[in-house]
């Protein structure tokens, strides 16, 4: 179809754990280029043999704050008697809408839905509205927001280059001052902004210059 109204198209099933996501997932992904625009490639892999090792069960689940209402243990399933433990250095199986078929590696409960969110590439402050099923929902159909990072980044690297923009790399350092606040340091040749209440401001004049965010996470 894109074809048809002259779209360059490239498309790829990407093994997600080439991209940092700690689960054994496939997706397939395309790229298109409206007419006169150059098609870029797809992102090389970040993580595999010669490069950063891959992602682990356990590294996700290091990031799970114990506080967190999403890492609530009163909720989920308790397994009586336990299943059969498993080493959590390993990738996770793809984890679906149901989230049944997945346990804790400790083989005696479920996974939270922090835990969850953590496997499929969410950070700590992403937000989620809804019943249990509708959240297990929404984390199951999501494209891994992690791996989605490493293709825009590379989609917008292309992009500049091909309008010969050179002075585009991005340096953010995140200081956790607090537990529920992060202080950005963005020097970026795009600046954007995201206060406590979700409203965004962009720098449309792309002013080059530091800018600190406060961001509040609870």
């Amino acid at each position: 179809m894109f074809t048809q109204f002259g779209y360059s198209v490239r498309w790829k099933v990407v093994k997600l754990k080439d991209w940092g996501l700690a689960q054994d997932r496939k997706r397939l992904i395309m790229i298109a280029a409206a007419p006169g625009e150059i098609l870029p490639i797809f992102p090389p892999s970040t993580h595999g043999p010669g490069l950063k090792h891959y992602n682990t069960i356990g590294e996700a689940l290091s990031m799970v704050k114990q506080r967190d209402p999403l890492h609530n243990l009163t909720t989920v399933k308790w397994h009586h008697p336990p299943r059969r433990p498993f080493d959590a250095d390993r990738l996770a199986d793809t984890i679906t809408t149901g989230g049944s078929a997945s346990y804790h590696p400790s083989g005696q409960r479920n996974y939270t839905m922090r835990e969850y969110a953590c496997l499929q590439g969410f950070p700590n402050c992403h937000r989620f509205l809804g019943t249990k099923t509708q959240i297990i929902k929404q984390i199951g159909n999501a494209f891994a927001p992690n791996t989605v990072e490493v293709l825009y980044r590379h989609l917008m690297k292309s992009l500049l280059d091909s309008d010969g923009i050179s002075d585009h790399a991005v340096h953010v350092e995140v200081v956790d001052l607090e537990p529920d606040v992060l202080i950005v340091d963005d020097d970026s040749f795009y600046r954007t902004t995201v206060d406590g209440s979700g409203n965004e401001y962009v720098d449309l004049e792309m002013q080059r210059g530091n800018q600190v965010a406060m961001i509040d996470l609870t």
